[in-house]
């Protein structure tokens, strides 16, 4: 009898777990999972929700990222004009910054890659045509110790890139006749064209846009070109550069798009450089007193 009873109350057990009153523990956790579910359509209002929300958060991070490129750009071009106005002052010599410009019949960069023997500077100089208006590299003509009149030419750093995006105006690049040139203000007044070695030190020369800084540290025009307002300033600027190129590889005059073209004037970048004492500062509209 008790075995029976036994069984009996296991029976009766089992039955209340799945059928009790208030239809069981089991039944009463499925309905909890039931209700506390999400279904198809509340799941589509989230997803849906959720692109609202990217849709107006995206600009505002990809303008936050311009702005980042922007910074690093500026802070990359004053670290590095700062290093060559210390390495002129401390090597006693002359530093030229240097600049890639388009090809064009004033720089013929295509036919100086084709007169290059030289394997390496051959790839280097391949390599650079597809990065005019936003790279650079320091040159000096001459090291401490050189004899007179002898000079020993040596780019002092790699070649450097300016962060994605960003670039340096193509009005820059652009040449103009010596009258004008020397009546123009710093922000108009494109580089300075000057023969140098490029793109080593002991490749050939060929008129390149460039600043120079002197032994004292300040800003030197060669020849006697001094214009009527002294100083340097380079204008960055936001967009992208599309570089075609021909059926044998050669790359052709790149596409640019400037996204401030028309904003420049109120929402203007500039890098500006002191004549007398060679120092860059940061000019940009939010900056200014």
């Amino acid at each position: 009898m008790k075995g029976l009873a036994a069984r009996t109350i296991r029976s009766g057990g089992d039955e209340g777990l799945l059928s009790g009153a208030g239809g069981g523990p089991w039944l009463e956790w499925c309905s909890a999972r039931r209700q506390t579910a999400f279904t198809l359509l509340e799941l589509l209002v989230v997803i849906a929700i959720i692109g609202i929300l990217a849709t107006f958060a995206l600009p505002a991070i990809r303008g936050i990222s311009q702005t980042n490129a922007m910074t690093a750009a500026n802070r990359q071009l004053l670290d590095d004009i700062a290093l060559a106005r210390l390495r002129a002052i401390s090597g006693r010599t002359t530093v030229y910054m240097v600049f890639v410009p388009p090809n064009s019949a004033q720089t013929p960069l295509v036919d100086h890659v084709g007169a290059l023997t030289n394997l390496a500077q051959k790839k280097l100089m391949t390599n650079l045509l597809g990065k005019a208006y936003n790279s650079y590299a320091l040159l000096a003509k001459r090291s401490l110790g050189d004899q007179p009149g002898r000079e020993t030419p040596r780019y002092l750093l790699e070649w450097r890139t300016l962060p994605e995006g960003v670039f340096i105006r193509p009005e820059k690049f652009m040449r103009t006749n010596e009258a004008t040139w020397r009546t123009l203000q710093p922000t108009n007044r494109p580089f300075a064209y000057l023969k140098l070695p490029f793109p080593t030190g002991k490749s050939a020369k060929l008129e390149l846009p460039c600043i120079a800084i002197n032994p004292q540290g300040q800003i030197q025009y060669d020849e006697g070109r001094v214009p009527v307002q002294p100083g340097e300033a380079i204008p960055l600027t936001r967009g992208s550069i599309f570089y075609a190129r021909e059926s044998f590889g050669q790359f052709t005059t790149p596409d640019v798009v400037d996204t401030l073209a028309r904003s420049y004037t109120n929402n203007f970048n500039f890098v500006r450089i002191d004549w007398l004492t060679g120092r860059a500062r940061v000019e940009r509209p939010e900056l200014l007193p």
